[in-house]
């Protein structure tokens, strides 16, 4: 891997491209040979020189209409789905645009963990005055066997909504609830801007995110408190433990370049604009 000198005097790797803060990692890095003496390059920076050229990285940020304040249309198979998969992203986004309106749509629960999922929702959205909480009923375990009626209804949801942006399940999970879902929201949301989030659990099957959120420790640790304290019953579950969720962060924090934690997400189709 070598490292060249760019027009502000910064390093940064060549061949490679980043996205801080609503963030596109596009491209992969590329291990070349070691530059020849006489060329107008220089040795990779220690770790100490990284951390502080960290922001030389291009950084892509959404487009949002101007004439609306952004709206952002979240899906999740299960009660807990879109907090493990995008609640940082989403604690940012609320940061960064009070004005946000989030639907907050769940496609299956019990009546136990339905009301798991509102006190969480609550939570997650706390600073935005517009959201949407709906938890539905379909069965857990069985959306490829009712796929006509979920289809159906996210259809609905197209009818009623704008969204700018739409949290979905990774297209490609493991889990037959979950790719269902990423599936109709590809068939259905085909002019909207799509990120799929992954979910830890026992498959291995999160793949290789293209696009990466940094997250603060602040925002990194209240998304696990509130998940914590949220789902009481998924307490016996081996991966909805404090270290399993910071891991993942931490991990894709390291991927993206981040200070610390970092949300990651699979973006299949993006628009660039101009400059």
């Amino acid at each position: 891997m070598w490292w060249t000198r760019g027009r502000d005097g910064l390093y940064a790797k060549s061949r490679h491209v980043d996205v801080l803060s609503d963030k596109l990692l596009a491209g992969h890095p590329a291990d070349r040979e070691a530059p020849t003496q006489g060329d107008d390059q220089r040795e990779a920076p220690s770790g100490g020189e990284r951390a502080r050229h960290a922001s030389v990285m291009l950084e892509f940020r959404l487009a949002l209409r101007p004439d609306r304040a952004p709206r952002a249309l979240l899906l999740g198979a299960h009660c807990d789905d879109i907090e493990l998969g995008c609640g940082g992203t989403i604690l940012e986004l609320s940061r960064r645009h009070p004005d946000l309106t989030v639907h907050w749509i769940v496609l299956s629960s019990t009546p136990e963990r339905a009301r798991e999922a509102e006190r969480s929702a609550d939570r997650f959205l706390a600073a935005l005055r517009s959201k949407e909480v709906v938890i539905e009923r379909f069965r857990d375990g069985h959306f490829p066997y009712e796929g006509s009626r979920v289809k159906e209804y996210v259809e609905t949801l197209k009818a009623r909504l704008d969204p700018d942006l739409v949290f979905t399940h990774y297209r490609d999970d493991w889990h037959q609830d979950h790719r269902l879902v990423g599936e109709i929201t590809w068939q259905t949301f085909r002019d909207h801007l799509i990120l799929e989030y992954e979910i830890p659990k026992y498959d291995p099957d999160g793949g290789s995110p293209n696009v990466f959120v940094h997250l603060d420790e602040v925002i990194a640790e209240a998304k696990v408190s509130h998940l914590l304290e949220a789902y009481a019953s998924q307490a016996s579950r081996p991966w909805f433990t404090r270290d399993t969720m910071l891991a993942l962060m931490r991990l894709r924090g390291v991927q993206a370049r981040a200070a610390r934690y970092a949300e990651g997400f699979h973006a299949r189709k993006v628009v660039l604009g101009g400059a």
